[in-house]
């Protein structure tokens, strides 16, 4: 299956193991309406922190996974 390509602005970024474990679990429970915004904002920005991308702007990868897009921030 060919790959998606990354639109434009848009950089991908791998998350490690502890990272998409922690995604995984947040978003299993905000399909139930378990898990607030407010926390989800807060993995985003932690991640953009580390990665230095604009946090709002994070996004599945075509690659999925622990792959993610976003629009790094610029200096």
């Amino acid at each position: 299956m060919e790959s998606k390509p990354i639109p434009e602005g848009f950089q991908e970024y791998i998350m490690t193991e502890e990272e998409y474990e922690e995604i995984l679990l947040l978003t299993a429970g905000n399909d139930y309406g378990l898990v607030e915004n407010s926390i989800l904002i807060t993995f985003w920005k932690k991640l953009a922190d580390k990665y230095n991308f604009e946090w709002h702007t994070g996004e599945e990868s075509p690659n999925g996974g622990k792959y993610f897009l976003a629009v790094p921030k610029k200096d």
